[in-house]
């Protein structure tokens, strides 16, 4: 009988702060493969809840894998949380079938600092309290990433934003898109993917719009 040699021996970097988050991660082992149903994917598991996802984007053989920092973009799952401080598994699935269908090759220890700079990061449904505080802080990570690849400072409608009176309305949310969206652009990257994509006057504001956002500007450089 011949030993199963497949598994995962670490990722790096292992220790990340999302306040500047990696682009990418490598991960090790053996037994990775494209069994035509393309590359592994890489749960990120925060005990057994899943809370980010990425598909593999390069293979060296068959031990070392680049992952992307996981986003609402990577992900196979929708609206997953994303990664908040604390340790996770980054359990690697190699895909089987068209269904699809996964087999599991092993995992590795990533540690998870910082919060973005995000108060109440993730935001929870049903439980976070809407805060004007969170789209200040948005708005402000937005701006940096901008500042950081090249593009003009956006302006805001009401860009002072008050706790206690101003009320978070869709524009808010549709402006921060748009200004983020560009960033993507700037470096060629697929744009991000939001709840609602079409959002008018009127429509409520949820945590998950907050939140995507949110992860969508840490994982730019």
């Amino acid at each position: 009988m011949v030993a199963d040699s497949r598994g995962v021996t670490g990722i790096s970097p292992s220790t990340i702060d999302l306040a500047s988050p990696p682009p990418t991660f490598t991960i090790t082992g053996n037994g990775f493969a494209n069994l035509g149903f393309g590359l592994p994917v890489v749960n990120f598991m925060g005990g057994t809840t899943l809370v980010a996802q990425a598909r593999a984007t390069a293979l060296a053989g068959s031990t070392t894998l680049t992952v992307p920092f996981p986003t609402q973009a990577t992900s196979l799952t929708p609206n997953l949380p994303g990664l908040s401080a604390g340790t996770v598994q980054a359990q690697v699935w190699q895909q089987t079938s068209a269904t699809p269908t996964f087999s599991l090759l092993g995992s590795a220890t990533l540690t998870v600092t910082g919060s973005g700079g995000f108060t109440d990061n993730p935001l929870v449904a049903g439980s976070t309290v809407e805060k004007a505080v969170h789209i200040s802080e948005v708005r402000t990570a937005v701006n940096a990433a901008r500042t950081r690849n090249g593009l003009a400072a956006s302006a805001w409608t009401d860009p002072t934003i008050t706790a206690g009176s101003t009320t978070i309305r869709a524009v808010y949310i549709v402006e921060l898109r748009t200004a983020l969206n560009q960033v993507y652009t700037k470096l060629g990257r697929t744009l991000p993917t939001y709840t609602d994509p079409t959002l008018t006057a009127g429509m409520m504001c949820k945590a998950a719009h907050i939140q995507e956002l949110r992860n969508a500007v840490s994982s730019l450089p």
